[in-house]
């Protein structure tokens, strides 16, 4: 058999080869335990409405993780960031149930309180609960079913400012629609009041028809 030193020189090299072991998977996956740690603490904190393929699509990388990093983390490198976030990502897994849902239920409240100034003043009266409500929800698709004259055009300028002024979309990545051009028009200038540095030119205010036009024109080829 081993002698004792022999044994506790076995188990040394045995740790320090575990832990370079560990820390080489570590490393590998050094970027993407961030970035999905990071979600993770967004979800924790309800910072963001989490819509469906958002939140599908970072379980999956979670899983990924999960699955190519198996085995329990050795005390050797437990304390580093990467080992950390593993661990964090594994206990989010296990309590994944309902989270979703669990998340945006209590986000909408609190958004809608975070963002209590802007709605207050982004129109001449302040945005009711249901026009605060469609705006914080940011599902992939929403449909909102309104009468005539009850603040549409409000929300969808609301929405708008709020989508620029969380960093969620830049001004050139949103499209505004409205049936008349005076409409699309008074769009664009209440959003440039409230934004005065944005390039009048970047924003996409247009009337259905115009749009549709501008989409005929562009695959034909036709002159402007």
């Amino acid at each position: 058999g081993l002698s004792r030193r022999d044994c506790s020189r076995l188990i040394t090299s045995f740790k320090a080869a575990e832990k370079n072991a560990w820390e080489i998977k570590l490393k590998k996956h050094e970027e993407i335990l961030k970035t999905v740690s990071d979600w993770v603490n967004q979800v924790k904190k309800r910072t963001n409405y989490q819509r469906t393929h958002v939140f599908n699509t970072n379980v999956t990388k979670a899983k990924d993780l999960k699955a190519e990093i198996p085995g329990k983390i050795p005390i050797s490198v437990s304390e580093q960031p990467s080992a950390k976030e593993l661990d964090k990502i594994r206990k989010f897994l296990k309590n994944l149930h309902g989270e979703r849902d669990t998340n945006n239920q209590e986000y909408i409240p609190l958004e809608i309180k975070r963002q209590k100034k802007l709605f207050d003043t982004i129109e001449s009266n302040p945005l009711t609960e249901e026009q605060r409500r469609a705006v914080v929800i940011d599902e992939d698709s929403n449909l909102v079913v309104a009468a005539a004259g009850s603040g549409k055009t409000s929300v969808i300028i609301a929405k708008a400012a709020w989508l620029i002024e969380k960093a969620l979309r830049k001004p050139e990545e949103i499209l505004m629609l409205a049936f008349g051009s005076d409409a699309a028009k008074e769009m664009s200038e209440r959003l440039l009041g409230r934004f005065p540095k944005i390039e009048p030119e970047k924003l996409n205010a247009s009337s259905f028809h115009s749009f549709g036009y501008n989409i005929v024109r562009e695959i034909s080829g036709a002159p402007t």
